[in-house]
């Protein structure tokens, strides 16, 4: 299938990486089964923030295991070219690793400066932060309900997808 630049896919991460993944949305207040989310750049390619750092990974390892939803958001043609663009530029940044207690403390309703200032700083990224904010980047809020910038996990993008769309974000491997 083809999905246009921008698209958001949502998936279930496996093995011990899954496990921490999914400890740390626990403590944000996050019980989504969906504990990954990632950009498609082409027909060929995604971005992802993943331990290593941002990379490209086939869209094909994605399709069979992957919610992809291309109703939301809604991207011009110049909006699909930037992020790509965008995209690019951000290869090879660092993994944040400590963006996951960082994200739980302002669930916990603590939020001073150096706390929000931790969560919105553009050197690190987990990977629904990185969704966000390449959509940030070409002017697409996929938020409106006053969150500071990057506060998200994948969860809070699939609760997004199905307030805007009605509809719930399905693959057949995705169980709770």
């Amino acid at each position: 299938m083809t999905y246009a630049p921008g698209t958001i896919g949502l998936s279930r991460i496996s093995g011990a990486v899954g496990v921490f993944v999914r400890w740390g949305q626990w403590l944000t207040g996050d019980g989504s089964p969906w504990t990954h989310a990632f950009v498609v750049l082409d027909d060929a390619w995604v971005i992802e923030a993943a331990p290593g750092g941002i990379r490209m990974v086939e869209v094909g390892s994605y399709e069979s295991r992957a919610a992809f939803l291309p109703d939301w958001p809604v991207l011009s043609a110049d909006q699909q070219q930037q992020l790509v663009q965008e995209a690019r530029k951000m290869l090879g940044a660092q993994y944040g690793w400590m963006q996951y207690p960082a994200l739980a403390l302002l669930a916990l309703g603590l939020k001073p400066y150096f706390l929000r200032h931790y969560v919105a700083r553009s050197d690190r990224y987990i990977c629904s932060q990185l969704v966000d904010e390449l959509h940030r980047r070409v002017g697409s809020q996929l938020f409106d309900d006053g969150r500071e910038s990057m506060d998200v996990t994948p969860g809070d993008l699939a609760r997004r997808y199905r307030q805007v769309t009605g509809t719930e974000p399905k693959t057949s491997v995705i169980s709770s």
